[in-house]
């Protein structure tokens, strides 16, 4: 069975699981990696953290393309880009 998913259903679900994994850190005996990783869950959930993960995604996309691209023996730099 092929399943095929798309970047935001994947990205969600990973979210969820490091969202998941920081909480169960949080509450933890020891104090300083239980502080750590409850301030990290707080700032991975903003909306800045989320925006630039997906602004990373769409620059990465682009350069893999070009990256491909320039590999390619004969390359014409007007169709790379």
């Amino acid at each position: 069975m092929d399943r095929t998913f798309s970047f935001d259903h994947d990205f969600i679900v990973l979210l969820e699981c490091v969202i998941d994994s920081l909480d169960t850190i949080s509450s933890w005996a020891d104090g300083d990696t239980s502080s750590q990783a409850n301030n990290l869950k707080l700032s991975v959930l903003l909306g800045e953290f989320i925006i630039s993960l997906l602004v990373l995604f769409k620059i990465f996309a682009v350069g893999l393309t070009l990256y491909k691209q320039f590999q390619s023996v004969a390359i014409d730099l007007r169709e790379a880009i």
